[in-house]
């Protein structure tokens, strides 16, 4: 019964609604007597109408445009997250809380009395190095990694470190280089900045930065461009205005009587210094290297410090084909028998790690792509499976195994 009875209602109730006024018609005779209608709304003809309702259409659409364009800003949209979960566009976002998380102290592994000072984060985030000191005034660099979830115990930078002090840790852009200030003896006077290279373990022993930075005043707080090719730092050398040669301050630091030199600074001013090309092999020849350090970093490999231990072109040729023999001789486990050369048994961990000195020497690495990778790999993976117990590596040998295998 209902459904009969909507459409009797719907019917009903259009026939009571008033109807719109209809629009006039004009009637045109055509030349064969016929009527052509043209209707007309406001005095204005259907096409007429048609033209002015496109016109409003794309003027609205422009408006619309252009109002988005300056509302919006699309050029300005920067997008801040955390890696991991949030991603939020910059308008109209708090950047407290889209982009940092609540602070947490850092505190395991500290004494209470150190205190945490100029803190260096490398570029990837897998590094944090800090100055760290107690009450005796002794600052020391340490250094901590980062496993994904944790910042591991800091460790102290041995290398590094001295009876003195070390501060103001600086990275390069990819981490390789550490810069810092230190005013230990070895340098030009005062506090001088330092450098060390990544070895693929640890930061190895520094070198002093060459004169072009380091003056018998001091120099701290470097920091160095992220292509490696420059160095800024802070230094209260005097100005060419306080007439105070380069010599006489030299003899000043010399006698520690800087107090008595007239006009002599006591403010920092900014400085910078260009350290591409030549620089850094001049501070590797510069040093005295120990004989590890100079396996390890692959100085001996390079031309400079060739010729600085008298060795030619003619050495080089000879190592060479040394190192293709080491090859040919290497077995498929990654060892090197020492009885196939005529040693005595027994000392096949001698054999390999003085052989994976040699190609360190060349600067070869298990961890880099170079041309004896794989069998520097090959030999250190041998090498670490013949360690038993706490650290034993002398496999069938004595002691002099063990101390070569270390060393390697």
């Amino acid at each position: 019964m209902l459904v009969l009875l909507v459409p009797i209602l719907l019917l009903k109730q259009k026939s009571s609604i008033p109807k719109m006024p209809e629009e006039e018609t004009d009637v045109a005779k055509t030349g064969d007597g016929s009527k052509e209608e043209s209707k007309t709304l406001f005095g204005l003809k259907r096409k007429v109408r048609y033209k002015i309702y496109a016109w409003l259409a794309i003027t609205i659409v422009l408006v619309g445009l252009i109002w988005s364009i300056v509302y919006l800003l699309p050029w300005r949209w920067y997008k801040y997250t955390d890696k991991i979960a949030v991603e939020k566009v910059a308008r109209d976002v708090d950047l407290g809380y889209v982009v940092w998380e609540n602070s947490e102290a850092i505190s395991e592994g500290l004494q209470e009395e150190n205190y945490i000072d100029q803190t260096e984060i490398s570029s990837d985030g897998t590094r944090m190095i800090y100055a760290t000191g107690g009450t005796e005034g002794n600052s020391n660099l340490f250094l901590r990694r980062w496993d994904g979830n944790n910042w591991g115990d800091p460790r102290p930078m041995r290398a590094l470190n001295s009876n003195f002090n070390e501060t103001s840790p600086s990275l390069s852009g990819n981490g390789d280089l550490l810069l810092f200030a230190s005013d230990r003896p070895g340098g030009q006077g005062g506090n001088d900045i330092w450098i060390s290279k990544w070895d693929g373990a640890e930061y190895a022993w520094p070198l002093p930065l060459t004169s072009r930075v380091n003056t018998p005043f001091d120099e701290t707080d470097p920091s160095i461009t992220p292509d490696g090719l420059t160095v800024f730092f802070t230094s209260n050398r005097p100005h060419q205005a306080a007439d105070i040669s380069e010599k006489e301050a030299a003899k000043a630091a010399e006698a520690e009587q800087l107090a008595n030199v007239t006009d002599i600074k006591v403010d920092y001013d900014l400085y910078s210094a260009d350290v591409a090309g030549d620089a850094l092999p001049d501070l590797i020849i510069e040093r005295q290297l120990s004989m590890l350090y100079s396996l390890r970093e692959g100085a001996l490999a390079d031309i400079e410090v060739m010729k600085k231990l008298g060795g030619s072109e003619a050495s080089e040729v000879a190592i060479d084909k040394a190192l293709e023999y080491l090859v040919a001789n290497q077995e498929e486990d990654g060892r090197w028998d020492i009885s196939k050369g005529g040693g005595k048994k027994g000392h096949d961990v001698a054999a390999t790690a003085f052989s994976l000195l040699a190609f360190y020497g060349r600067g070869e690495r298990h961890d880099q792509q170079c041309k004896y990778q794989d069998n520097v790999r090959r030999g250190l993976d041998w090498l670490k499976a013949q360690e038993v117990g706490i650290g034993d590596m002398r496999g069938k040998g004595n002691m002099y195994d063990h101390g070569i295998a270390a060393l390697a």
